[in-house]
């Protein structure tokens, strides 16, 4: 079983059991739009983030957690990403297959 976390811009996280990616109308009320999938490293493991594809756009505020998870593979590579935020509430899976 695999679990979903639900990660919001104020730093409030919830998680969940699940065995399959919740359905599009939970993920667009939770990031608050339309979906973009970001690929991150999350728990040592390559998986999705749902973003708002957005945010940016439509001023969001800056997820500082979800920031921290989308940086941390290229800072890794040495690659200079202080520039790149992500903006608003964000969906990670862990052990869930993305089709």
């Amino acid at each position: 079983m695999g679990k979903i976390y639900y990660i919001s811009s104020d730093g409030s996280r919830r998680v969940e059991d699940a065995d399959a990616l919740p359905d599009n109308t939970s993920v667009e009320s939770f990031i608050a739009g339309d979906r973009e999938c970001v690929w991150v490293l999350f728990k040592e493991r390559r998986t999705c983030m749902f973003v708002n594809e957005n945010g940016i756009a439509l001023g969001l505020p800056i997820n500082s957690t979800a920031t921290e998870i989308y940086r941390d593979w290229p800072l890794r590579q040495g690659m200079d990403v202080s520039d790149r935020h992500i903006h608003g509430n964000v969906i990670v899976f862990e052990d869930i297959a993305i089709n």
